[in-house]
């Protein structure tokens, strides 16, 4: 992440990359932003669910199942 940060900020701009060359960098299989946390949040945006709690919720559910292996389909 620290190299393509630094190509983000290069003071020439022909070197420079852009926001979206970062992000999909980082997005890429294995990339920076290639994490479960982010997934989780990125699939949490596309929900439509009512209230700010109720995705609270969904989120502290679905990390807790993440992180202690629990298997959904039992």
């Amino acid at each position: 992440m620290y190299t393509s940060y630094k190509r983000l900020l290069n003071p020439n701009p022909k070197s420079r990359l852009s926001v979206s060359q970062f992000l999909e960098l980082g997005s890429r299989a294995g990339g920076f932003f290639s994490t479960d946390l982010i997934r989780v949040s990125q699939s949490l945006e596309n929900i439509s669910i009512q209230s700010e709690h109720e995705r609270e919720t969904l989120l502290e559910y679905v990390l807790f199942v993440r992180f202690t292996n629990i298997s959904l389909d039992s």
